[in-house]
């Protein structure tokens, strides 16, 4: 579990979900099709207002930084942005 803004995140290999400090979901991130990567790790910055993903492919090879900042306004998020 994380800390993200008022509330936290949790993760698994493929899918990231933020939650409000009431526990009701308020965004997610999932990989429908894992593509042979699954999400390695996840770290928060700016007093957990950006979320930063790292995807790692399941055979070799390194990974892939994603992030997402969820908007203040309707605490849903943009489009993730590979890095």
């Amino acid at each position: 579990m994380i800390r993200a803004g008022a509330g936290f995140a949790t993760h698994d290999a493929h899918t990231l979900t933020a939650y409000d400090a009431a526990g009701r979901e308020r965004w997610h991130y999932r990989r429908s099709d894992s593509g042979g990567v699954r999400i390695g790790v996840v770290r928060a910055f700016d007093d957990g207002r950006t979320l930063v993903l790292a995807e790692q492919p399941t055979q070799g090879g390194g990974p892939a930084l994603v992030d997402w900042t969820p908007s203040p306004a309707t605490g849903s998020g943009r489009q993730p942005t590979p890095r």
